[in-house]
């Protein structure tokens, strides 16, 4: 349980510095530091960004892109691959255990664009 935790935190910890990474970015190429929708076009930008990311992981943690990496497993001792109904059924068994993996894709870049909008009204 531990565990789950401190690997959840990291996952917030990496989102938070992808979304900062996004907010800078897209300030360098608007080239203007001094206005504050210059951050809230960044920080929207951001959000997005990371809510598109924990979309995507959400659809993976449903199984959609088993299809995709089956054609990368490699063949095992015995000189054969497992069956694609063998391989989605034992990445099935080993996402049963992370179900939230995407959550924290989404509430980060829900608080960035939460952030923008802050911006954009009050200010």
């Amino acid at each position: 349980m531990l565990y789950q935790i401190q690997k959840y935190y990291i996952k917030y910890i990496i989102s938070f510095i992808l979304g900062i990474g996004v907010m800078i970015l897209a300030n360098i190429l608007a080239e203007d530091w001094k206005s504050v929708t210059t951050y809230a076009n960044g920080s929207f930008a951001a959000g997005m960004t990371l809510i598109g990311c924990g979309g995507l992981s959400w659809c993976c943690s449903l199984g959609a892109y088993d299809m995709m990496s089956y054609l990368f497993v490699r063949k095992g001792p015995n000189g054969s691959k497992p069956t694609l109904y063998d391989y989605s059924e034992q990445k099935r068994v080993e996402r049963s255990a992370n179900k939230l993996s995407f959550l924290p894709y989404i509430i980060t870049g829900a608080v960035f664009v939460i952030i923008s909008l802050i911006l954009f009204i009050f200010i």
